[in-house]
């Protein structure tokens, strides 16, 4: 299923297998949510652990279930000029076998630290943890470089914003945003990481609209997120006490994606929307979440006149 105009729908692997907190681990093999993923009608399945390398080999496994490649998610360490050289090697053939898979976007994030994870939602208070100016500079600059590759292949690059990160807090990302060109660097937009990070996910969309390529929608449970920056809790705790949630337009919901849907549809989106959140999948339904949250993106995107998907 698809929201009307263009705009897709997809849904992200991490629903049901999380690599970041250890206890949550791999619930569903990826051959097997790229069938769920059709029957749960979405028209997109990004990738993740346990998908196949071979890009024609995933191009196959997703297209044998009429879905596409939204785009995968990577890790790098483009602030550092000691290993900045060899990540974006790494990232560049990254970006190769997912453009000959088919895909639209490659994300990336610069990666935690243990300092800044145990910032987690609470960095905005504390910005000397953030990267100095030469550092600052060093990412942007190989995120351009990065770009230009990702633009030359047929991809979009998205920077990911990630809470416990160098690129959390509103003032970070527009430090990034400020110092990248934005014919190469484009921003995913995650609605819950910008809560948790400290930000708004409406004033996001509005502040960066034109240069949002990818979507990452989930929900932030107020009270959750209040608790766990009250108890100073690092970031793996906060999952793990439930601060992602998935679009459940309650009291405790602190993002209102139809607005954030009116706002991209005012210039013209046509992306990806990805529905993902982090949260233990052993303790919820990943599937009826998906369901649920379907109809609420569907809603929210073609209700806004979205347009101008890529194929």
């Amino acid at each position: 299923m698809n929201a009307a105009n263009g705009v897709r729908l997809g849904l992200a692997p991490v629903n049901w297998n999380n690599d970041d907190v250890p206890e949550w681990g791999q619930t569903v093999p990826y051959a097997e949510l790229v069938a769920l993923t059709a029957r749960l009608g979405y028209a997109g399945l990004e990738s993740g652990t346990g998908a196949p390398e071979e890009p024609e080999a995933l191009r196959a496994l997703l297209s044998g279930q009429g879905l596409r490649l939204p785009g995968a998610y990577r890790w790098v360490r483009l602030s550092d000029p000691a290993v900045a050289a060899a990540e974006l090697e790494a990232a560049t053939a990254a970006a190769g076998r997912l453009a000959a898979a088919g895909a639209a976007a490659l994300l990336v994030a610069e990666h935690w630290t243990e300092a800044r994870r145990a910032l987690a939602g609470r960095a905005y208070r504390y910005p000397e943890a953030g990267l100095p100016p030469e550092r600052l500079a060093c990412l942007c600059r190989h995120l351009e470089t990065l770009g230009a590759r990702c633009r030359d292949l047929g991809l979009a690059l998205a920077l990911h914003h990630h809470v416990g990160t160098p690129v959390e807090t509103p003032d970070e990302v527009a430090a990034v945003m400020e110092g990248t060109d934005p014919a190469l660097v484009g921003l995913c937009l995650d609605t819950g990481h910008t809560v948790y990070g400290g930000g708004d996910a409406l004033g996001a969309a509005r502040r960066y609209a034109r240069r949002i390529v990818y979507v990452h929608a989930k929900d932030v449970d107020g009270d959750a997120l209040e608790d766990a920056r009250a108890r100073g809790m690092g970031l793996l705790d906060g999952l793990r006490r439930g601060v992602f949630s998935p679009l459940y337009g309650t009291a405790r919901s602190t993002v209102d994606i139809a607005a954030v849907g009116d706002v991209l549809a005012g210039v013209g989106y046509g992306g990806w929307v990805i529905m993902e959140c982090d949260r233990n999948p052993r303790t919820g339904d990943p599937a009826a979440e998906a369901v649920a949250a379907r109809e609420r993106l569907a809603q929210a995107f073609s209700a806004s006149g979205t347009g101008g998907g890529r194929p």
